[in-house]
């Protein structure tokens, strides 16, 4: 999991961009997928896309889900908010 702090200002910040992707690569080498916090905008999504960050979370995703809601509701979410993802991910 790629911290937010490195990911929030991804598209200003060079040294985020190097760090993100020696995480991406080095994750990618040891067969694991990786996952970036805090996305929060098209442009950072479009920005790990280039960079092959496997996995995203934020609010440019979806917001987070109280434990409370119903199990029908959660997983319709996941479901939709995936979906979503990965067709953000193949453009």
């Amino acid at each position: 999991k790629i911290d937010g702090n490195f990911i929030k200002n991804l598209v200003e910040n060079p040294v985020d961009v190097v760090m993100v992707e020696a995480i991406t690569k080095i994750g990618h080498v040891m067969g694991i997928k990786t996952i970036a916090e805090y996305v929060e905008s098209e442009t950072v999504m479009e920005k790990l896309r280039e960079l092959g960050v496997d996995c995203a979370q934020g609010y440019y995703l979806g917001k987070p889900q109280p434990f409370n809601l119903p199990s029908a509701c959660v997983v319709e979410e996941f479901a939709l908010n995936s979906l979503e993802f990965e067709t953000k991910l193949a453009s």
